[in-house]
């Protein structure tokens, strides 16, 4: 009888707690910030937990960003009151319908394709928006059914082989980056049509 396929585990309050603190062994910390581009919960976790120490910090008028304790307090909340979902089948949304720019951030600067692109294999780049940032691609079609979507900690990204385009067809893709602060970026929605043979 056949095992099914064991299951990556969510990342721990604890490691949200050192990834926002930016204390983790790079190991783990390559581990987690993959995780994180893969996995849209732990993704919405980590933000929740980021915005919550951000807003404990205004109010209080002070940093209290160097104290493990309330930083593992906050993300330990997060995780009780919002529980990891197993489920990802949902797929990537835009980051709470967000234009491109945040607030005075710059959004994710698209290097590649342009809106047009030969048939055969396409790669999307974009510039880095900081170490350790997890990004979320997605490519949909124009009646906005997903083609493809994956989590990366890299800034360059090539559809895979059993990804086909059609010839002549518009498709639509962005990223969204999850930075270190709980901010969130995007390229947003940008088309991309593939040329006829």
């Amino acid at each position: 009888m056949d095992q099914p396929p064991l299951e990556q585990p969510h990342v721990s309050d604890n490691q949200v707690a050192s990834y926002i603190r930016r204390t983790l062994q790079e190991a783990e910390r390559e581990l987690v910030v993959q995780h994180l581009a893969e996995c849209a919960a732990c993704r919405s976790e980590a933000l929740a937990a980021a915005r919550t120490l951000r807003e404990r910090r205004a109010r209080r008028g002070r940093n209290i960003g160097g104290s493990a304790a309330v930083v593992a307090m906050a993300a330990a909340a997060i995780f009780l009151w919002n529980p990891a979902a197993s489920d990802n089948s949902a797929g990537p949304q835009l980051l709470e319908g967000r234009p491109a720019a945040v607030g005075d951030r710059t959004a994710i600067e698209v290097v590649a394709p342009s809106d047009s692109v030969p048939p055969g294999p396409v790669t999307f780049t974009w510039k880095s928006v900081g170490a350790d940032v997890p990004y979320r691609f997605s490519l949909t079609r124009s009646d906005g059914s997903e083609v493809w979507s994956t989590g990366t900690p890299d800034t360059v990204l090539t559809l895979p082989a059993d990804v086909s385009l059609t010839s002549g067809e518009t498709y639509f893709w962005y990223v969204d980056a999850l930075l270190l602060d709980g901010e969130s970026v995007t390229t947003g929605i940008r088309p991309v049509t593939v040329l006829p043979r």
